[in-house]
């Protein structure tokens, strides 16, 4: 197999000093997010997977999986400047019916649309870090482009209106505003 492939430095140091294959690690550093995630979805071990799914707060591994799947069919139209805000997608992602964490009451009704891939992400990254910006960032982008039209990207009726501390969240978006605002 030959040595050169990757300008990373986790791959160049085994280049010139490691043995004949990478370390997992390293190697997971530089496969594409479709790789990765047909990685997780081949992989037999079924409890090692749901080990992997509850560091997302995840509660077993076909959410994860569903997840990835999602991500990487966003990621790919983004990639290539595809139209993505009314976009009916090849996928849905598995919803949760229920977490120990923010979670949104109502589901989508249009489950193959931007909205229900939103709220995965959004859970996603406040399971990594709850400080994230992406909700507030998101927000000021619909603030900015007032011509976008929510109800095509899959968004629920009243997905903006703020909820008292304590209360369930309605929608992805106060997840996070909460914290913002009370």
């Amino acid at each position: 197999m030959p040595k050169r492939f990757s300008n990373e430095s986790a791959i160049s140091d085994w280049q010139t000093t490691g043995p004949d294959l990478p370390l997992v690690w390293k190697t997971l550093e530089v496969v594409s997010l479709g790789t990765l995630s047909k990685l997780f979805s081949n992989f037999s071990d079924k409890d090692a997977k749901d080990l992997v799914a509850t560091n997302f707060r995840l509660p077993q591994h076909i959410v994860l999986e569903s997840w990835l799947e999602c991500l990487t069919s966003l990621r790919n139209y983004i990639a290539h400047h595809a139209r993505i805000w009314n976009r009916r997608f090849p996928q849905k992602p598995e919803l949760l019916r229920r977490s120990r964490y923010p979670w949104i009451v109502n589901h989508p009704s249009q489950p193959f649309k931007l909205y229900p891939i939103l709220c995965c992400i959004t859970y996603w990254l406040n399971a990594i870090d709850a400080s994230n910006t992406f909700v507030s960032d998101f927000k000021v982008l619909l603030v900015k482009y007032t011509n976008v039209d929510t109800a095509a990207m899959g968004f629920v009726a009243g997905w903006e209106q703020p909820l008292p501390p304590g209360d369930s969240c309605n929608s992805w978006f106060y997840i996070n505003m909460r914290k913002m605002y009370y």
